[in-house]
Formats: C-alpha cells, structure tokens, sequence
C-alpha cells in the first residue's frame, strides 16, 4: 500500500493539504486541548465504549491515550499523523465549539479515525491482496453518485465494464503502488472485467487522482470533473470523506469511524452504497488492527 504525502482533491487557500503533515508536537502545542478539558473528552470517549459496546471499544479506551487533541482549523481533517508518527485528534472539524456541546459518539468517532490512522500509516498492513475489494466498493460508489445520471444503469450499461477496469488500474497503482506495465493491464483487465484495453485510451498516469479522474472523463464513461467530483462527494457525505478516494489508511479509518452510531463526522453513505462490501472491508480494517 501506498501513504500519500499530500492530497490532491482538498486544498487550502494558503496551500497543499498534507496526509502525513510536517509538523512537530512541539509546534502543535499552540493548539492543545489539556488538562480537564482532556479529561473531559476523554470521559466521553469512554462513556461511549460503555453503553454502545462497539467493536473498538477496548482499542479506543487504551489507545486514545496516545493522540495529542487540538483545535487546529488550518487542517480540514478530523485527524493525521506527523512525520515523525505522532496521532493528532483535530476537534476543529466538529460543528460545534462549545465543550459542552460536544457528543460521547464525535469524539469517540474522532479517537477511532485517529487511532485507525496512526496504525494504517506506520503499518501499512494491506498489500495487493485487498485491491479488488477496494475497487469493487469504489465502483459502488461511483455507481451510486453518478450510475443514473450518465445513462450506465441504461442505454449506456455496457460501458460499465470500462469504468470498473478504469478504477482498478487506479487503484492498484494509485493505492498500491502497483507497475503498470502490459502484463498487468491486461491482467486487470480480463480477470474478472473482461474488457479490451485496446478500446480505452489509457494515456494517463494512474498514480495521480486528478489524471484518474481525466481518464473517466476523457473515455466518455462519465462527464466528470474534478471540481464536479469533489462537491459532489461533499455534499453527499462532508470534507472528511473526500481522502478515501487517494489513500488506503484514509478509506479504512473513515469507513471503520462511520460505524460509530450518532457521530456527525463520518457519513453512514458509505454503508448505504454496498452493505456487503462496506462490511467486509470494516472487517478487514478492525481485524488488521488487533492481530498485529
């Protein structure tokens, strides 16, 4: 798997958005959440693990110790390792600002994501194994957000091999780091999609999210852009869903955070566009966690 260095779909207007950001704790101290409102958070959190019982619960209660809490609104995301590996759980995505109006289930969501994330990044436990059930959810999705819309549920229903060939090249170079020389594409392509890649002008660079996105389009699959892309998904679901598309840890840790009952962070869309799959990859991310 690959860790992105920075994001291409979220920007700021004072620069890149960075996966893993290069900042030090010590300059993160300006915007530190501690003492008894740390404490506080913290209750919450565990309050949370105790009436709901979700699957994280133990993980959450012993690992949230180690996230460093801030309210740093120059960062989009609701949390993100330093370079040196440090977790930071980022409140300022939270649509309140009150402590007191803060929700047991937010800020367990936001530990999750935190913690889910520290260990996705510095592990990197998903190899190549995992590329068709990632791009077979990603297909789901793309199903579901633009399917109708661009006739592929209709008159247009035999492109769909295309795009779901589309998506695994991007997948597996983009997400996996995986060469993409003949051999593969055709692998790709004939298990199990069946599709000519002679068909398809493959001419981009599939390890770039915005060129994957010029692919679709430029292949009159779907009539898409990159701005048209992103709002679409942040109307749908928020900011803090748009990373799934570029990164392995991002896509696990939001999927697994999503299932936290009540959060306002992390979307239940994700469930709703392919039950199975969404289950089985949140299977796949909890249990890579607690078998290390």
């Amino acid at each position: 798997m690959v860790v992105k260095d920075r994001f291409e779909l979220i920007y700021k207007t004072t620069g890149d958005v960075y996966n893993v950001v290069p900042l030090s704790t010590s300059t993160l101290k300006a915007y530190q959440v501690m003492g008894a409102d740390l404490q506080y958070l913290t209750n919450l959190a565990n309050t949370y693990s105790r009436i709901k019982e979700h699957p994280t619960s133990k993980l959450v209660e012993k690992e949230s110790k180690k996230c460093m809490v801030v309210k740093f609104p120059d960062y989009p995301l609701p949390g993100f390792i330093t370079r040196r590996g440090a977790p930071i759980t980022n409140l300022s995505v939270l649509p309140v600002t009150q402590l007191s109006d803060y929700s047991s289930s937010d800020i367990y969501s936001l530990f999750l994501y935190t913690i889910c994330l520290d260990y996705f990044i510095n592990k990197k436990p998903f190899d190549l194994d995992g590329e068709i059930h990632i791009s077979n959810y990603l297909f789901s999705v793309f199903m579901n957000l633009f399917g109708k819309k661009s006739g592929l549920v209709g008159a247009f229903s035999d492109l769909i091999p295309k795009l779901r060939f589309i998506i695994r090249l991007y997948v597996y170079a983009s997400m996996f780091g995986g060469k993409l020389d003949e051999r593969a594409i055709n692998k790709l392509a004939n298990i199990p999609i069946n599709v000519d890649p002679s068909e398809l002008n493959l001419n981009f660079d599939f390890r770039s999210t915005k060129e994957f996105l010029k692919a679709i389009n430029k292949n009159n699959l779907i009539p898409i852009s990159e701005n048209k892309f992103s709002t679409l998904v942040i109307n749908r679901a928020g900011i803090s869903s748009l990373p799934l598309f570029e990164d392995v840890s991002r896509l696990f840790a939001t999927l697994i955070s999503s299932t936290v009952v009540g959060n306002r962070i992390f979307s239940t869309y994700w469930k709703r566009v392919n039950a199975p799959l969404f289950d089985r990859l949140v299977y796949v991310g909890i249990r890579s966690i607690y078998i290390k």
